[in-house]
């Protein structure tokens, strides 16, 4: 199969572009749910149960390093 080689340059353009749209819609996010009065949520019974583990936070601090990681990882497959 062939595959179409991306360049350094091309796949830091994509990543800066996708990081920019995400920080876009996430902090417009966070700012329009800061303003509202009242935020409506809900919760399964089932989810009162679940005890919090304090290192399941490292998980979720590491997700920003395989956002990045992605872009260089991916190879496009020609068709």
């Amino acid at each position: 199969m062939d595959e179409k080689r991306l360049t350094i340059q091309q796949k830091l353009y994509a990543l800066t572009l996708c990081a920019i749209v995400f920080m876009m819609v996430y902090n417009f996010a966070a700012w329009y749910v800061s303003k509202l009065t009242e935020v409506p949520s809900f919760v399964f019974d089932f989810e009162k149960y679940i005890p919090f583990i304090s290192w399941s936070i490292i998980p979720y601090m590491t997700s920003g390093i395989f956002f990045c990681l992605v872009f260089f990882s991916v190879r496009i497959k020609n068709s």
